[in-house]
């Protein structure tokens, strides 16, 4: 009876190390796919905003206003960049623990081997 259950612990482990295996799998892909997305979004997003701001620049250079014009690009962009940090980190927060299936399923096993002892 021993050996059985000894046989049945190690194939229940085999099987917990496997799901954490394909969510770490699932986890590494995600992560990759994500960086990716976000670089293609910053390089972008950067190419968009010099555009822009040489266009406002140049169309206000012969004004008394060009100074007020860099001064406020430079705030917002700065506010933009502060919201978007204060958001990734509500994000990173919020988001569940890496493994929280496989530490989940770790649980349930541990008391059904507490209730059987």
């Amino acid at each position: 009876a021993a050996r059985d259950a000894l046989h049945s612990f190690w194939a229940l482990l085999e099987k917990r190390l496997e799901l954490a295996a394909t969510e770490f799998q699932e986890q590494r892909h995600r992560l990759i796919n994500q960086l990716v997305w976000i670089a293609a979004i910053v390089v972008l997003a950067l190419l968009a905003l010099f555009t822009g701001t040489i266009l406002i620049i140049a169309l206000t250079w012969d004004t008394a206003a060009r100074n007020w014009v860099i001064a406020g690009l430079a705030l917002a962009y700065a506010g933009g960049a502060l919201r978007c940090g204060l958001t990734l980190k509500r994000i990173v927060a919020q988001s569940p623990p890496p493994f929280a299936a496989t530490i989940e399923e770790f649980k349930k096993d541990r008391e059904w081997f507490q209730k059987k002892s």
